[in-house]
């Protein structure tokens, strides 16, 4: 679980929602861990947040984006003229 220094640091792209779950998850983990005293396992283990490939989203107003971020770029990428449109490679991505 992140702690809650690294929430606050991540905030301004978390969603209000998935901030209070992060906070609360980590509050119940440390409860946990106090009540076990350190003799069982975490209740959420391994890394939260590596590399973030893709997003949904959820538009539910009047001309919300909806579907996953790659599709639309690829499609918006598809209409661009010939000779764009093609991904850069960043590097040391593979």
């Amino acid at each position: 679980m992140p702690s809650v220094k690294q929430i606050n640091r991540l905030s301004p792209y978390l969603s209000r929602r998935l901030r209070e779950y992060l906070l609360a998850a980590g509050a119940a983990e440390a409860r946990a861990f106090r009540r076990s005293k350190g003799q069982e396992p975490p209740l959420v283990e391994g890394a939260l947040f590596y590399l973030v490939d893709d997003l949904e989203l959820l538009g539910h107003w009047d001309f919300g984006a909806k579907g996953r971020l790659s599709k639309i770029l690829k499609d918006v990428a598809g209409q661009a003229p010939s000779g764009m449109g093609v991904p850069t490679p960043v590097p040391g991505e593979k």
